[in-house]
Parts: structure tokens; sequence; C-alpha cells
């Protein structure tokens, strides 16, 4: 079985309904679990990685997120407000703190790679170029990546991912999220450009402040967002774990500064109140 599956095409249990979505590790179906009567995500990935074969198809089984990726909301929505980015921000830097605790780096964090659930909760996915963190590496040979070999996306890889990414850690991925963040308030990457023009920009340039070019954002939503994205990984936040605190601090600041609309509610009744009793006279 080769090329394209078409809906109806069976792996197994599974039924496929039709593509979901293609990456550089492969093909993403939605599929019907026959045995449980549920819809799940099927990824048909390169014949060197796979945890399971049907006639000769390599696949693995994902849970299924309905809500799209951050990128697919982006195109819909735009910027988002800052109390949604924050808390979407602090969801993915609980995610990269679980991956970091394991000794991995995930090196590819952007809004593509950020599925939402059905109740909008944000799930990181795609983990084709992860790998060890030099920290935690032991033997170079078993390191992902060569000397001088570049791996992530440019809107939003680290500088010294440019450089060398077999010899990153965890606050690679802080800048990541850093530029996530700033898309997610700005609604576009910090940096624009092609090729060169955006590495040079990632290895020597400041962005702008997002908030030059949308405004609301708390500074200190702000002021998270451009240390995330310094140069040097020691200018950066220390963990992802910290991160991942400051930002639900913000969110539930900016959740207590909701304007409350209950008494909105009760003043236009009165004013409705009113206004039939003029209406009587």
């Amino acid at each position: 079985m080769t090329g394209a599956l078409q809906g109806g095409t069976r792996l197994g249990p599974y039924t496929i309904l039709g593509p979901l979505g293609k990456g550089g590790m492969g093909v993403v179906y939605k599929a019907q679990d026959e045995r449980l009567g549920r819809l799940v995500a099927i990824k048909l990935l390169s014949r060197l990685f796979f945890v399971g074969e049907e006639g000769g198809v390599p696949f693995v089984v994902l849970e299924y997120l309905p809500g799209g990726s951050l990128k697919d909301l982006l195109k819909r929505k735009g910027a988002l407000p800052p109390r949604r980015a924050a808390s979407l921000g602090a969801q993915i830097a609980r995610g990269l703190e679980a991956i970091h605790q394991m000794g991995l780096v995930h090196r590819d964090v952007k809004p593509e790679n950020v599925l939402l659930d059905e109740e909008g909760h944000a799930k990181l996915s795609d983990f084709g170029l992860v790998g060890r963190s030099v920290e935690a590496r032991v033997d170079a040979t078993r390191a992902l990546t060569k000397v001088g070999e570049m791996l992530g996306t440019l809107e939003y890889i680290s500088p010294e991912q440019l450089e060398d990414s077999s010899q990153v850690d965890g606050r690679a991925d802080l800048y990541g999220l850093g530029g996530l963040l700033y898309a997610l308030l700005a609604g576009r990457p910090p940096f624009d450009g092609t090729g060169y023009v955006l590495v040079k920009k990632h290895l020597a340039d400041r962005p702008r402040p997002p908030g030059e070019l949308v405004g609301g954002i708390p500074p200190r939503l702000e002021g998270l967002v451009l240390r995330l994205l310094e140069k040097h990984p020691a200018a950066r936040p220390a963990s992802a774990a910290l991160v991942a605190q400051e930002l639900e601090a913000i969110s539930r600041e900016l959740e207590r500064e909701k304007p409350r609309r209950r008494p909105l509610v009760v003043a236009g009744a009165a004013l409705g109140a009113a206004g039939l009793a003029l209406g009587a006279l």
C-alpha cells in the first residue's frame, strides 16, 4: 500500500476518513477507531520511524485534536487578546517543561506545531526534530545533528541553532516560545524576510516591541516576550517552568482586570425601566 490513502481505507481497526495535514515527517489522517467508536489522528511516517505497520504502511496513532493549529487560529483571528495569548503560552511552557525534564529539546517551537483540543487547550506536537539537550548528552555521537547543521524553522529558530544545532539546550525552545508569543500578540513573527536576511536578523537585530504594533499589551507580558527573544541563552529566563509560572500569573492578573459585566446589565435594565416610565408619562 503506497501513496496517499483514500477515504475508507482500513489500517487494522482504523478507517481512514480523510487527510488532516502534511509535514516533513509524514501525513496525518483523520480516522475512525472501529473498536472504540472514536475519532483519532493517524500519522504515516517515513519507513525509518514507525510504531505500527499494516499492509507495508508504517503508522502511529495519535490523539485527535479538532481545534486546528495556532497557525490556523492566527489566520482566522489575527492578533489574540493578551490574556488568551498568556494562557496559551503558559500551557505550551508546561509542555516544554515536561520535555526538558527528560533531557530533551523540541527545537521547532512554532504556531504550526501547537494544536488545540475541543476546549481550546494547547498541545505541543511534531517531535520530528527533537534531540537531547547538550547538558544531558553523554555521548556526542548520539546527537541527531552534526556540528554546523541547522534544524528548525527560520521564523522562530534560536540564534544558537543557526550556529550549531547539536549544542543547544532548553533555552533554545524558550526563544521559539518567545517568537510564538510575539506572533500571538502582534499577529506576525518577530522578524520578517527570507533566507539569509532572516538569519541575519535572528543573529544581530533586536525585535521591535510588539506593543508598537498592537496596542493594549501589558508591559509585564511584553517584557517577558522580549526576554525570551534575547540573543544569548544566558539572558533568557532560566527554565520553562519559570516562564510558565510568570505567564500563569500574568493571565490571572489580566483575568482580574476584566471589566465586570453584571453591573452593566443591571444599569441597562434600570435605563429600560426609566424609558418605560417616561413613555407612560
